[in-house]
């Protein structure tokens, strides 16, 4: 995939970043599965930001919903940011790396989140999450079915001399205003 920086709409002759696609990491992942800003901090931290109506939004196992098929993307209703089948159909890749807990060190294969078609109903929630091995036993490539991807468009943090020198003059206060 090849996007110029007009199609992404940046004009870098205006003073615009140039942005680029990747994978999102984990958190952006989680983040925007359980929509972001665009819901109240107490329903942010419920297991899925949808309330009991989940079979509205979202693909899981059995007859109520996916009847453990992969569906079009876009068929049920959206999570509060416009996203839709954040959780079930297809599990998503990430570009975070698997480790049980982030601190540790220790990392294994690559971060899918939420779930899929073959996911149960009561299993289904925005912090679900498993390990994909970079290889299959026979030493090829991994490759799944239920997983597939998603792309987020974004820019570089630095961009020049001028932006580390921000950052350097409000670190020191944005430091302060984190301490616990």
């Amino acid at each position: 995939l090849s996007l110029g920086a007009e199609t992404l709409g940046f004009h870098p002759a205006s003073g615009d970043r140039l942005g680029y696609l990747r994978l999102p990491t984990e958190s952006e992942w989680e983040f925007a599965a359980r929509g972001g800003l665009s819901v109240a901090p107490a329903r942010f931290d419920e297991k899925h930001p949808y309330g009991p109506a989940l079979s509205k939004h979202e693909w899981f196992s059995g007859p109520e919903s996916s009847h453990n098929k992969i569906r079009q993307v876009g068929l049920l209703q959206p999570n509060e940011l416009g996203l839709h089948d954040m959780l079930g159909n297809v599990a998503e890749m990430t570009m975070s790396l698997y480790a049980v807990e982030y601190y540790q060190g220790r990392t294994g294969g690559l971060v899918v989140r939420g779930g899929d078609s073959f996911t149960a109903k009561e299993d289904m929630r925005s912090s679900l999450r498993t390990e994909m091995p970079f290889y299959n036993r026979d030493y090829q490539p991994s490759r799944q079915e239920t997983v597939g991807f998603r792309l987020v468009l974004v820019s570089q943090l630095f961009t020049g001399p001028e932006d580390v020198r921000a950052m350097k003059q409000e670190w020191p206060d944005y430091r302060q205003s984190r301490a616990v």
